[in-house]
């Protein structure tokens, strides 16, 4: 394993705020709300850019770029994805939704399946009930145990995807269906970091 001194870590720091900068200017120039998402991005990005979220960061070899990085959905990954990013760094204190959907992939591929989008939604709530039977009943304890509106369990669970397959902790595929599917990559060190603080804090 490469060893990550001090200078690496201050000289992604440097890589990584000017990343932001270069964010917010094309912000600036497409945007007609630049002083919400500049506020967003510097509470919620900016903020993270630390030497331990970084040290985290070329420790998994993320791409310190990836606020610019164009997807399917938007033009450029959107603010909270950008969070949950960096939030990953904390194993015990990940958002709810990452956290649920991280579950219901290990709970899928420890019984011989793999996380869909559907999953990763219905796992965001209690109202989204499109996975039945016995699809369901493995899911249930995953859940969020909480009643939430179709916009923000459509927002919140692309965006945890989202920065799961930054973190390199998710990899998308296809089924012989093809159907979209989502492998969680259990020989990632920060997966099994996770996997043990999660089963540590269930067991309490």
């Amino acid at each position: 394993m490469t060893k990550i001194s001090t200078a690496n870590v201050a000289e992604a720091i440097a890589t990584f705020e000017a990343n932001i900068d270069d964010r917010l200017s094309y912000e600036k120039s497409n945007s007609d709300n630049i002083l919400s998402i500049t506020k967003n991005f510097n509470t919620k990005v900016r903020k993270r850019a630390n030497a331990a979220t970084l040290t985290f960061f070329l420790k998994q070899k993320i791409d310190l770029n990836f606020m610019n990085k164009h997807n399917i959905q938007t033009k450029r990954m959107n603010v909270y994805a950008c969070e949950k990013v960096c939030k990953l760094v904390d194993h015990i204190n990940i958002d709810e939704y990452s956290r649920a959907i991280f579950k219901a992939a290990r709970k899928l591929q420890e019984n011989d399946s793999y996380l869909t989008r559907e999953d990763a939604k219905h796992v965001c709530c209690t109202n989204h009930d499109t996975v039945k039977g016995e699809r369901a009943a493995l899911l249930a304890d995953c859940r969020i145990q909480k009643l939430k509106s179709a916009s923000t369990v459509s927002t919140q669970h692309s965006s945890s995807l989202h920065a799961m397959q930054t973190a390199h902790m998710l990899t998308v595929s296809r089924d012989d269906a093809n159907n979209e599917i989502f492998v969680l990559d259990a020989d990632n060190a920060h997966v099994k970091k996770l996997i043990a603080a999660i089963d540590k804090q269930d067991a309490a």
